[in-house]
């Protein structure tokens, strides 16, 4: 029996022995690489090739932007956190540790640590910075 052949609520990361869960009601395209520890939540997208690491949780209803032809998916690096109902483009980076506002619309790659909110999503100032285009 393949991963491909297991009911979505029971599918499992290898990677590390930790479970990946996927919530009933989510859609998580089969050549999504979603690492060990991570969560998609009720009503989420996942857009084929899009890669999960580790540790990441992905909000109620968010969605992944399925990548046109030439264009690379996106990628959510580890301990990332991205809130309902928002919406990452394709070809977009979320840094290690990074933060996504629920609603947000990310249509550029965030840095690792920064919290994006908005449409489209920009950065957050830290106190003492001004917000920066994300």
């Amino acid at each position: 029996m393949s991963a491909r052949d297991l009911p979505i609520e029971e599918l499992l990361c290898l990677a590390g022995g930790r479970a990946a869960r996927i919530d009933a009601g989510a859609h998580v395209d089969p050549a999504v690489r979603l690492g060990s520890g991570s969560r998609v939540m009720a009503g989420a997208v996942v857009a084929r090739g899009t890669e999960v690491a580790t540790d990441v949780l992905i909000g109620a209803n968010a969605t992944f932007a399925e990548a046109e032809a030439g264009e690379r998916p996106a990628r959510v690096e580890a301990g990332a956190r991205i809130g309902a109902g928002a919406v990452i483009w394709a070809g977009v980076v979320i840094g290690a540790g990074a933060r996504v506002r629920p609603g947000a619309v990310v249509t550029r790659s965030v840095p690792a640590g920064a919290t994006v909110g908005g449409h489209p999503a920009v950065i957050e100032p830290v106190e003492g910075q001004a917000a920066a285009a994300g």
